[in-house]
């Protein structure tokens, strides 16, 4: 439930998610995990298909990244079966 407060992005997010040319940059990465916990919380099947972005920029991501993205495709597991393959 919303409760009127949203809690503050991290330092740098903004710019790197919509300005930075590094999509496997770990803000970009937290940024994506989040909407796709999100969205699938919330069952907005438009945007779990931000899921795919995901699968596109793996081969770059930092090991430390890949852990908190399989934890997330994991509590996903029936809209992220792809990812989690």
């Amino acid at each position: 439930m919303y409760g009127g407060r949203v809690r503050e992005l991290p330092t740098g997010v903004c710019v790197c998610v919509d300005e930075c040319s590094n999509a496997a940059s770990r803000p970009h990465v937290y940024f994506l995990v989040e909407a796709l916990h999100a969205s699938f919380t919330f069952q907005i099947s438009e945007l779990v298909a931000v899921f795919r972005h995901i699968l596109e920029i793996l081969d770059k991501v930092a090991p430390d990244d890949l852990l908190v993205i399989l934890s997330v495709a994991n509590i996903c597991s029936s809209a992220c079966e792809r990812l989690l393959a």
